[in-house]
Parts: C-alpha cells; sequence; structure tokens
C-alpha cells in the first residue's frame, strides 16, 4: 500500500513539473504556480512560456482559451480570453456593427482583462491583406485601430504600466470617475506619455511631460459640439469650402483651441487648422 502511494505522489510531483513548464522547458518559479492556481482554480492544459520578463501560462478555462500574464514574483499583471461575438457587452457589438469595419471578416476576439486598468476587447478583421486589431472599451468606444502585421495572438502593447503617483493623482482630480483604458511613452518634443481614459463615455487622451505635469487633454468632437465663434472663425477663413475630415478639441492649462484637419474638395491636398476658443485662428 505505502509502495502505491509513493508511485502515485510520484506521478502527481511529474504531472505539476509537466505543468510548470512548456516544450522550452521554461521553469515556473513556486509563486508563480501559487498565484496562477489561486486565480484559475479551474484551469485545464496549462502550458508555460517566457515573453520577456513575464511568464505566460496558455490553459483553458471554463471551455476558453486563456493566456495569463505574471511576473518572477507571481504578481499578475493580464489575462487574454478568446470570446465568442454574442459573448461580447451590447454596446461593443452594437459599435462594431455600426462602424466601418462592420463587413470586415471577423478572425476571432479577446477580452483583454489587466491589472488597475479597464478591460479592452479586440476583434481582430481581415480584409484581403489587410488586418486591423480593433480595440474596444466596455461600453463600446472604439480606442483605436492598430495594423495586426506580426499575426501575434498576444497583446503585449496592452501589459498594464505603473503610472506615476502625480499622474494618476491628476486624472482623478481634473476626470472624476474617469476610467485609464490604456498608457504608453511618447516621442513628442512637448510631452512623453499619453494616458487614454475614457471619461462620461467619451474617449480623451491625457498627456504629460517628463515632469509628470500635465501638457494638454484631447478629445475628438463633432462639428455639433464645436462653439459658433470658431465654426463661424473657420468659415470665414480660406479654408471655408475645405472638406471637414476630423476636429480635436485640444484644452491646456492657459488656453483651449480645436484642430480641423481639411480635405480640398477634388484635390489631394490636405492640411490642419488651429482656432482658440475666442475665434482666433492660430
Amino acid at each position: 500500500m505505502m509502495k502505491k502511494t509513493a508511485i502515485w505522489m510520484l506521478a502527481l510531483a511529474l504531472f505539476g513539473a509537466l505543468q510548470a513548464c512548456d516544450d522550452d522547458d521554461v521553469k515556473v518559479p513556486s509563486q508563480v504556480q501559487t498565484a496562477f492556481a489561486a486565480k484559475f482554480p479551474g484551469a485545464t492544459r496549462v502550458d508555460w512560456e517566457r515573453r520577456g520578463s513575464y511568464l505566460v501560462a496558455d490553459f483553458h478555462d471554463a471551455g476558453y482559451e486563456t493566456d495569463a500574464w505574471f511576473d518572477a514574483a507571481g504578481v499578475w499583471y493580464m489575462t487574454e480570453t478568446e470570446i465568442l461575438f454574442q459573448s461580447l457587452p451590447a454596446a461593443v457589438q452594437s459599435a462594431f456593427e455600426a462602424g466601418e469595419y462592420a463587413t470586415w471578416k471577423v478572425e476571432h476576439i479577446e477580452k483583454v482583462e489587466r491589472r488597475d486598468m479597464e478591460p479592452i476587447y479586440v476583434i481582430e478583421v481581415e480584409r484581403g491583406e489587410a488586418e486591423f486589431d480593433l480595440h474596444y472599451s466596455h461600453d463600446g468606444v472604439l480606442v483605436r485601430a492598430v495594423p495586426d502585421a506580426d499575426n501575434d495572438r498576444h497583446h503585449d502593447d496592452l501589459l498594464p504600466q505603473q503610472l506615476p503617483q502625480a499622474v494618476t493623482d491628476f486624472i482623478a482630480a481634473k476626470y472624476p470617475g474617469a476610467r485609464i483604458l490604456e498608457a504608453e511613452p511618447e516621442r513628442d518634443p512637448l510631452y512623453v506619455l499619453e494616458v487614454e481614459i475614457i471619461d462620461g463615455g467619451r474617449l480623451r487622451e491625457v498627456r504629460f511631460d517628463a515632469a509628470d505635469k500635465w501638457v494638454h487633454t484631447k478629445t475628438e468632437v463633432r462639428a455639433a459640439e464645436v462653439p459658433d465663434v470658431v465654426m463661424a472663425a473657420l468659415r470665414a477663413s480660406q479654408y471655408a469650402a475645405w472638406t471637414i475630415d476630423e476636429i480635436d478639441q485640444y484644452v491646456a492649462p492657459e488656453r483651449e483651441w480645436y484642430r480641423f484637419e481639411l480635405e480640398q474638395p477634388g484635390s489631394e491636398r490636405e492640411t490642419e487648422v488651429d482656432i482658440l476658443s475666442d475665434g482666433t485662428l492660430l
């Protein structure tokens, strides 16, 4: 009996060892295995791989193919779960079906959950040789459309960043109740960090300099939301006959302005025009 018990325990130990590595024999620290087991108690068919400084578990959970990202200390950062279209929030389904990519072929869909950040729903679409990852917030806001050049099913670019306390404090004070979607470093002369938030159902890009000071906030707006004095200034300018392609509102500590992306009818000419909120053409 003791011999059979010993053999059974050895088999369990071997099974655990197999669960802790993939074909590349990735070594998974015990603290990572413990954290994984606590967060995903129903996981089956577990394989591990290393991606940069992260350990990524590929497994099945409740019938869904899932990937979970941990650091070497066992801290969870992100989960990617492949889901069906009908499992998307109703707002995301509606936004996609009403959007410009509605007729594209849907390849697959993932829900991306992240530490201290809002979840993102990624719909991968293709048409001919073109492929895009469409990033939606829970309430159906299309955050961005990213060309899918490498066909990698992982979303390393959505891994959460630890934001400076000054940045999170500013966002909480200026945009109470806003939800942080993404944050990424920038190489712009004016700002080095861009944080995308959902504020009152609107997508805003909040930008900060190297000292964590607020530079400005960019929000795409409709023509009907632009002050009459600003629209009047545009109509009085040399670009009155040009077609408006997009309008962005910029709010900075000392001023507010609107940037119009314009196209000249009958030609391929494009330009940008900035007008202050008081109607002054910049």
